[in-house]
């Protein structure tokens, strides 16, 4: 295999010349992991953590969308390319970041974020329902069906949304995201979820333990 670099990234091929899957990253910034330990403390070994560019054969690129399955943020590479540290980025971004380093938390802490990723896509819950904004997976209905589950009965997506949700309203004063008006407005429920997590995100019973087989 032979690479070269152009600019600051390596382009590699085998020897038939095809190119080949090469993961490029880096660390944490100091301003993302301060960020982070605003909802996960000391919970999450952040020297662990990197930022992926794509990888995972393409998949980031080709869902226009970040992947977290192993303690690792893969980032589309246009993404990658243009946000050198979430802590300085858009308040969507820093929702987006909270979202995967929920991620990060679950696998951490024993979670096997491949397994029900699997299940979530088999099953669909990565279908966007007509009249939804979010996929099926992602859906919080907490007037509804979901009022009064405690934190590790949401689903590990779920979980993402309810932490980046909760981050958005509390600390992003000035954010633009599409909901923030409602995230404020939920804040007493998110609390009330998040309440045991708030206390000791450390603790390992605060992971999902969902049936995941009701992507319906």
């Amino acid at each position: 295999m032979g690479c070269v670099v152009v600019g600051t990234i390596n382009i590699c091929a085998n020897e038939d010349h095809e190119p080949v899957d090469v993961d490029i990253k880096r660390n944490l910034t100091a301003g993302e992991i301060a960020l982070a330990k605003l909802m996960f403390k000391d919970a999450i070994d952040y020297s662990k953590v990197k930022i992926v560019r794509g990888g995972l054969k393409g998949m980031p690129d080709r869902t226009d969308n970040a992947m977290t399955p192993k303690g690792e943020i893969h980032l589309p590479t246009k993404e990658y390319d243009t946000t050198k540290d979430f802590s300085k980025s858009l308040p969507r971004d820093k929702v987006w970041f909270m979202h995967e380093m929920t991620h990060v938390w679950q696998y951490q802490l024993g979670f096997d974020v491949v397994t029900h990723g699997a299940i979530a896509f088999a099953e669909g819950g990565y279908v966007t329902r007509k009249g939804e904004d979010r996929p099926i997976a992602y859906m919080i209905y907490l007037e509804g069906k979901d009022r009064n589950k405690s934190f590790k009965e949401f689903s590990f997506e779920q979980q993402g949304d309810i932490v980046s949700f909760y981050f958005d309203a509390v600390y992003l004063k000035n954010s633009n995201i599409k909901r923030h008006s409602k995230n404020i407005k939920d804040l007493p429920l998110f609390r009330e979820i998040l309440k045991d997590f708030l206390i000791n995100p450390k603790n390992q019973d605060l992971l999902p333990v969902r049936n995941h087989s009701n992507y319906k």
